[in-house]
């Protein structure tokens, strides 16, 4: 009987260890970095607003974030957890920021599309789903900006 079961042990583990490894994509952790565009900005009820801001994940937790209208840039910090149910973000305003505080978010990240709901109001709490509400939970959608190919 000991015998008939090691040889279905090691049948087992074989069959196991020859299995093929399947293949990790990159985390979000990497995916996220580089330059991005947002080009929703969603604050509820139809209003849909264009604001040209960008971007730029670094791999060091900065976030630095340049507006187009008036070419302004601030550095944030930002904090992700691509392993909770809900991915979160937390974006920390820079010092100094009249609103210093850090917005708890939740997002998406999927190939070259990034979306971001972040709680901007007192007291709300991180957004339970990637949606906008109110003014006080708007939704940011990002498209990637592809680098220039060198040469071109």
């Amino acid at each position: 009987m000991r015998v008939l079961a090691l040889i279905a042990l090691s049948v087992f583990a074989a069959s196991v260890m020859s299995a093929p490894v399947p293949k990790v994509k990159a985390g979000d952790k990497e995916a996220i970095l580089g330059t991005w565009k947002e080009v929703t900005f969603d604050i509820g009820e139809g209003r849909l607003l264009k604001t040209g801001t960008v971007y730029v994940f670094e791999t060091d937790g900065v976030l630095r974030a340049f507006n187009d209208s008036d070419k302004t840039e601030e550095k944030w910090r930002y904090k992700i957890d691509p392993t909770a149910e809900v991915k979160t973000i937390d974006l920390t305003a820079p010092d100094g920021n009249d609103q210093a505080k850090t917005l708890p978010g939740i997002y998406e990240l999927d190939g070259d599309t990034l979306k971001i709901c972040t709680q901007t109001g007192p007291n709300l709490g991180r957004p339970k789903e990637l949606k906008s509400g109110t003014a006080w939970a708007p939704l940011s959608t990002f498209k990637r900006v592809k680098e220039e190919t060198k040469g071109k």
